[in-house]
Parts: structure tokens; sequence; C-alpha cells
């Protein structure tokens, strides 16, 4: 394929892009990727192709019948493992539950159904050798669905670089704090050896793939350091993911971002994105223009089927494994969760309006899922000093 003709292709993929991205960043990392391996681009845009029609069909439908549109993505964790023990991490309890195969095929065929484009699968660590098998082989089944996969990379083998460039519907999302000490002072010790070692696997198959930072207090200038992203694209990454740490099991005092902290990262991301061949993606900017999906753009499935607005919620809408998901995201509690939105704004509901979220689940005799982020909020949420310094919603 000619510079000329990709970038014609390009140009037109990009016209769907929302405008908070920066669309010539976009442009160039595309035409990156497809003079690198056309075809495993060639493969992606055919099989996306080939199922527009069903997307819009289906989402047509449900917004027919219910008046709202549908979930665009389903998150699922197939199981409660992981091999690391990240500070300050919301997901450290000992559950072993995990969804069988055939459960995870009947979500992602009810998600296609509701017309979603998108499966992200993340943890605790969904390549996890008690669910990497599952995964893969789900994976497998459903080569008209797109995958976006969060893993610490510890068992990102061989074969699935192989399933990625046979099927062309995945994309790694490789999770680190940083460049060596900076991600091992919150990931452990000798973790970050792994993410090098897939990283070096996907850049020599030629499979573009992400980076999933945790920003804290001790790697928000090193993350924002231009040298920092640039080692990370030398070596194959073409998209930066950067989520604040948020206040999980109550962890914040030194951990995580002050409110001042976060608008001044954003600002930084923003200043370097012209220089950085790379497209960045601030979850605290995404927001601002694109505002919380929990609860309407996207759902959560936990390993024991429970669905939830998003995973940083602590209670259940209802369990897969006994109602069908359109019944429960069509349900009495998941619109009054959608009606909060109007009240939060663009911003995270959990982060800013955790006491209206448990009086919802008090009102609709919701169980409690475990104690995330969304308890932790709540709990928090009248300290003095996170008020004041931490807090980003209404004062």
């Amino acid at each position: 394929m000619t510079r000329e003709a990709s970038h014609y292709l390009v140009k037109s993929i990009v016209q769907a892009v929302k405008p908070w991205f920066q669309s010539e960043q976009i442009i160039a990392v595309l035409e990156r990727v497809i003079s690198e391996n056309p075809k495993l681009v060639f493969k992606a845009g055919i099989n996306h192709l080939m199922r527009v029609p069903r997307i819009w069909q289906n989402s047509e439908k449900f917004e027919a019948k219910y008046k709202f549109p549908g979930p665009r993505v389903i998150f699922i964790n197939p199981g409660e493992y992981c091999q690391l023990q990240c500070d300050g991490c919301g997901t450290h309890d000992k559950s072993t539950e995990k969804l069988k195969l055939e459960e995870m095929d009947s979500i992602v065929n009810q998600a296609k159904e509701l017309g979603s484009h998108s499966i992200v699968l993340l943890g605790k660590e969904p390549l996890h050798p008690k669910t990497s098998d599952d995964v893969y082989s789900l994976i497998d089944n459903h080569r008209d669905m797109f995958f976006f996969v969060f893993t610490n990379a510890i068992n990102l083998e061989n074969r699935f670089v192989d399933l990625t460039q046979k099927n062309a519907n995945i994309f790694w999302n490789l999770s680190a704090d940083g460049i060596g000490e900076y991600s091992e002072r919150s990931r452990g010790r000798g973790s970050f050896r792994f993410v090098e070692d897939a990283m070096d696997r996907l850049h020599k198959a030629k499979i573009p793939y992400g980076i999933s930072f945790t920003v804290r207090e001790h790697n928000q200038d090193h993350l924002s350091d231009p040298e920092t992203l640039k080692f990370f694209n030398d070596n194959g990454a073409v998209v930066a993911l950067f989520f604040p740490y948020g206040p999980a099991n109550g962890w914040y005092k030194g951990v995580m971002m002050t409110s001042k902290e976060r608008a001044a990262f954003d600002e930084r991301i923003k200043h370097i994105q012209d220089e950085t061949p790379m497209v960045l993606i601030n979850y605290v900017d995404r927001l601002k223009y694109a505002g919380c999906a929990a609860g309407r753009g996207h759902f959560y499935v936990r390993s024991s089927g429970e669905v939830l607005p998003c995973f940083t919620t602590s209670f259940s809408m209802g369990n897969v494994k006994e109602t069908p998901l359109e019944q429960i995201i069509t349900s009495p509690a998941a619109r009054q969760f959608r009606e909060l939105h109007e009240e939060g704004g663009n911003a995270c509901l959990v982060l800013n309006l955790p006491h209206r979220i448990m009086d919802l689940a008090r009102q609709q005799n919701l169980p409690q899922t475990d104690p995330t982020v969304a308890n932790v909020a709540r709990l928090i949420a009248d300290d003095p000093l996170y008020r004041q310094e931490y807090h980003a919603g209404p004062k």
C-alpha cells in the first residue's frame, strides 16, 4: 500500500474519532501501523466492516425499544486471580471466583445482540494461568468481536501473539507505572521485566499495543516526561492510557494526586501530545469531553457474574448467571444510575457523588459486592483534607 493510499484510508477512519483526540496524531500513528504491518491492519479493517451492519442494526433496535442507547462496551473480569500485589490495588481479596468459558461466551453473544462493538477483559489478571486458556478460547470463538485486554504481561505468551496475528481482533494494553523502578515501586520488584519481555515480543511481531499507566503522586512527573513516552514508543507502543489513582482501600494521602496536581498533569499531557508520536488518552480529560460512561456506555461483569455500572462501584444490579444482560441493564436500578449522570455532569460519579450512589443501592435493596472505591469514597468524602485537596466534585 502506497503512503498516499494509506493516508486517505486513515483519513476516512479518523472521521469517526471524537474531537478530544488529536486527529493528526492518530493519522500519524495509524500510518505507521499500516506501513509496519499492512496485513494485520487490512484483516482488522475487513473484520470491522463485516460487523458494522450487525452493530448498527442491533443498536438501533435497542434504542427504539428502550429510548436510550445500548452499551457500546462490556467489561468482563474472567477470574479473581493475579500474581502481583500492587500497592493500593482495589481488588485485594481472597476470592477464587471465575467465569466458565460457556458463561463468557454467553455474555459476549448477549453483548452482540445489544449492539456492543467491543469487549474489555481486565482483572485482577485475565491472563493468569487459571483463566488464560478460557480467555484464549473466548477471543478465538468470537472473531467478529473486538477485544481490549489489560494485562500485567506476565503470561502474554507467544500463543497470544500468534492469535493476534491470526484473528486481528485484539488490542493489548500492558499495565505499568513507568520505567523500571518507577513501575516496580508500586507493582513489585521484578515486575517490569515481564512488561519489557511482552513489549519485545509484540514489537518483533509488528503488533501495535498500548501502555496503561496508573498515575500516582510519585510518578506523575515521570509519566508526563516526553523521554518516558519515547521509551515506550520506540519499543512499539502506539497508545498511552493515563488513569489517575483513586482512593482504593482508603489510601490517598501521599499516593493520590491532589486536584491541582491532576489539573497540572492534564495540561502537561496536552502540551506534549504534539511532540509525541503516540495517542495519549488521559482519563481526566476524557471525562471532561465525553463524560462518564458508567451504567450507560458500558457495564462491568464480575467473575461472579454480577453486573455493575463500572468496576469501581460496589453493588450488583443482577447476575448474568440468573438473568439476561438486557433485563439487568434496563432495570429500575440501572435507570436510576443513568439519571445520576444529570446530577453529576461529566465527572466520575463514584468519586464525586459516592453518597448518592450508596443511597441508590439502599433504595433498590441492591446487594453489596466488595469494599471497592465507591464505598471508600463515601467514607472519606467528609474528610476535610480530602475535600479540600483531593476531591474533584462540588465542595
